[in-house]
């Protein structure tokens, strides 16, 4: 299955994005409650993205 390059770049940025999130999130002390929710909810969808 071949992806548009538009849609496949779009993908890519969103998992950048969230990748960063979750790196900020791990070296803020006021997040540190939140943070095994949050690595729950997107390690699955970094996945999907990376394959």
């Amino acid at each position: 299955m071949q992806r548009d390059l538009v849609t496949s770049a779009a993908h890519a940025y969103a998992g950048s994005v969230l990748g960063r999130m979750i790196r900020d999130l791990s070296t803020d002390p006021d997040q540190q409650d939140r943070l095994p929710l949050w690595m729950t909810v997107v390690k699955p969808i970094l996945t999907t993205i990376a394959e």
